[in-house]
């Protein structure tokens, strides 16, 4: 339990450095010199194992689950975030991505054709009560109203689509390690291509610009290790001894160290609203899960 506990308390850590990240350089060009390095770093032991390059290991049956896990799993939610993340506070990120469950439920629903129980649509829909007091929040001080409370800006709007992207993605995800590869072969390859594929876009459409070179390196560093690295094998060793469903409902840690890190870093206690969402995204994962087990 003390992993899953270190686990989900870096990836909260993780949204911060990317906040810091956007506000030094160009999100786009980050984006593709991480994604590109990581990617790298993760096909490292399985090129020196194999003795060649991987690509060259994957068959043309499998090149389209490659491809949509590239665009899914990382080119469209990652570019997204980065470019939300420059209008959108750190907080607010970290809770919306903790709907990533609910999504996976609407979407399980749609690929197989399988109703959701009673249970699981009341939680889903507890989950979606989190979602609009998320997207009340607009500053640390508020006063109610009906109009502001529905109201959804584009930044917003990107992230919505940028986790349910990152939810579609792990279906295919799921599709290629049924045929034997190995998730870090899958995070390699689909973050290598897709890196190159963002600096690309950065080249073509984005002003480069980095404020500070250090500071640069710094997060840069960070983000991989702690992201791409750590978090990423460490799941993957933690579903070794966990169900997905109790990982799943662990989740909700991390919109509460989101909260923590916020007190800390801005030494105030965050916009009241972040704790009915949380509180609902918690008991609507409680639901989810309860449901899982049975």
């Amino acid at each position: 339990m003390f992993l899953i506990i270190i686990l989900y308390f870096i990836l909260a850590l993780t949204f911060v450095f990317a906040k810091n990240a956007v506000l030094i350089c160009s999100p786009v060009f980050f984006i593709g010199v991480r994604m590109t390095i990581a990617g790298f770093l993760l096909l490292l032991p399985e090129i020196i194992r194999n003795k060649k390059l991987l690509p060259c290991c994957v068959k043309r049956s499998d090149v389209f689950l490659f491809v949509l896990v590239t665009f899914f799993h990382i080119y469209i939610p990652f570019l997204g975030e980065f470019w939300a993340l420059q209008y959108v506070d750190a907080l607010k990120v970290n809770f919306l991505f903790a709907l990533t469950p609910f999504f996976a439920i609407i979407l399980e629903s749609i690929f197989y054709q399988k109703i959701p129980s009673l249970q699981k649509i009341i939680g889903t829909l507890i989950g979606f009560v989190a979602l609009f007091l998320i997207l009340h929040i607009h500053g640390n001080h508020e006063t109610w109203s009906f109009s502001q409370f529905f109201s959804l800006t584009f930044p917003e709007f990107i992230l919505l689509t940028v986790v349910m992207s990152g939810t579609l993605a792990w279906f295919y995800i799921k599709k290629l390690t049924a045929k034997d590869f190995s998730i870090a072969t899958i995070n390699g390859l689909s973050m290598f291509v897709g890196g190159i594929l963002s600096l690309i876009t950065a080249f073509l459409f984005e002003n480069i610009v980095i404020k500070n070179q250090l500071e640069f390196f710094k997060q840069l560093a960070l983000l991989i290790l702690f992201s791409n690295i750590i978090f990423y094998n460490l799941y993957g060793k933690l579903l070794q001894y966990y169900s997905i469903s109790f990982l799943t409902v662990c989740g909700f840690l991390v919109p509460f160290f989101g909260m923590v890190i916020e007190s800390i870093l801005r030494q105030q206690l965050p916009n009241s609203w972040y704790y009915g969402a949380f509180f609902a995204l918690v008991i609507g994962l409680l639901l989810v899960a309860r449901e899982e087990k049975q």
